[in-house]
């Protein structure tokens, strides 16, 4: 049996645009199966259809417990959207005491040696990839300091000396910060 479809009817709802209008045509609730959300108002939609409900949703800031390098020998790398890098974490750091020869806050060194007067080797507890890494380290002491030689750089060590800017010789530093950055 075939049913007659009443074009009459239908030209009823139709806008001059050709398009149905549903607002006439439509009574009670359009079932979420037939393209609906199944409510007769915007927050019973916005609940039907899995959005926030209420009228003062409270929106919570994500927490993230732990980051992970999808490999254990490259770095973390912070990446936009568009996954043009933008940052690197610190691949090591310490606060390391040259006079007392004792290090505190340490991150992934396993122990500072003093070579000599003024000069360091900060060995790492997970060695570096390659030596294309940064090193950056401020020292203080009783004395102005210029700065040191460049470091002597190696996958497990850092090697730095530091020198007073007044007589040019290397000095114990009281309070030496480092960091890696690769």
């Amino acid at each position: 049996m075939t049913q007659a479809l009443n074009l009459g009817l239908l030209g009823n709802f139709v806008n001059t645009s050709g398009q149905v209008t549903l607002t006439t045509g439509v009574t009670g609730t359009l079932p979420i199966a037939n393209g609906g959300t199944n409510a007769t108002s915007a927050a019973t939609a916005l609940s039907n259809l899995g959005g926030i409900s209420g009228s003062s949703p409270t929106i919570t800031t994500p927490t993230i417990a732990t980051i992970k390098s999808a490999s254990t020998t490259a770095p973390t790398v912070f990446q936009n959207s568009s996954g043009t890098e933008f940052g690197r974490l610190c691949r090591a750091s310490c606060q390391y005491n040259g006079v007392a020869n004792t290090n505190a806050a340490a991150f992934n060194i396993s122990s500072v040696t003093k070579n000599s007067t003024g000069n360091y080797t900060f060995n790492f507890t997970n060695a570096m990839q390659d030596t294309n890494y940064v090193v950056t380290a401020t020292c203080a002491s009783v004395a102005l300091w210029g700065g040191g030689s460049a470091p002597t750089l190696a996958t497990g060590s850092a090697t730095l000396t530091f020198v007073n800017s007044g007589n040019g010789l290397a000095q114990d530093a009281v309070s030496v910060q480092f960091a890696v950055f690769r």
